[in-house]
């Protein structure tokens, strides 16, 4: 037999022995060994999905700050090259006045 298919055998064995264990009403250590087992992988699993949702919000988020950040990139070359123009008519504009003896 190969392992994967002992799987459902092996489940049904521990199946078969919780229903004697609960007729019996005692409790069989395979019961609380499954219990904690069954407690360890729905925390493991919640713990997974967690986190695989904070890093989808993650990179999300540096998506949208990539984004932003072009956009800001963009925004201070277009500042940079109207002041470079401002200091352009500043100068002239002083240029212009000395020339024409305005103080």
């Amino acid at each position: 037999m190969r392992k994967r298919d002992l799987l459902p055998v092996v489940l049904l064995i521990i199946a078969i022995a919780l229903l004697v264990s609960d007729r019996l009403s005692g409790s069989l250590p395979v019961e609380g060994w499954l219990s904690e087992v069954a407690t360890r992988a729905q925390a493991t699993v919640g713990t997974l999905l967690k986190n695989v949702s904070n890093a989808r919000v993650f990179f999300q988020d540096l998506d949208q700050l990539r984004a932003e950040n072009q956009v800001l990139r963009e925004r201070a070359e277009e500042l940079t090259v109207e002041v470079v123009a401002l200091q352009e008519v500043v100068a002239e504009n002083e240029l212009l006045r000395r020339e024409l003896g305005f103080v």
